[in-house]
């Protein structure tokens, strides 16, 4: 019984361990980029042409990026919806090869700009490619 349960407490410490390395916007996180953090990430299949990132946290940014994995992918344009309900629509029209990333896109705005979420529509480059991994990042 004494195995039983250390064995339990053990993986609860393991699993409460990795989940905490993980969260947006901490500065451990090892997917932040010199003055860059991470934002969040979505999978854009073949057949979708829109997703929505649900930001985290209450960081203010000034400009925002788009770093492509797995698939080359175009961005047509986005709407950032920011945490006191007001929205911008943003023309990105940027094709972004696998490996590579979007041009720095400023924010519109004065003052504070912490991000609800933000909503891109896109078109994925090549059905036999798979899925492009769209990860945004925001500079304050």
């Amino acid at each position: 019984m004494k195995l039983k349960v250390s064995m339990i407490m053990l993986v609860s410490v393991f699993f409460a361990t990795m989940s905490f390395g993980q969260l947006p916007g901490s500065g451990n996180n090892h997917n932040n980029i010199g003055d860059w953090r991470l934002i969040g990430s979505a999978q854009a299949a073949s057949n979708a042409d829109h997703d929505v990132i649900t930001c985290q946290g209450n960081d203010d940014f000034r400009k925002i990026k788009f770093k492509v994995t797995n698939s080359a992918v175009n961005i047509d344009r986005m709407v950032v919806t920011y945490d006191n309900g007001q929205h911008d629509q943003i023309e990105v029209k940027q094709d972004i090869e696998k490996g590579g990333e979007s041009r720095e896109i400023d924010l519109k705005g004065t003052g504070k700009r912490s991000l609800r979420k933000i909503e891109f529509w896109y078109k994925s480059k090549g059905i036999f490619n798979g899925k492009a991994e769209i990860t945004v990042f925001g500079k304050k």
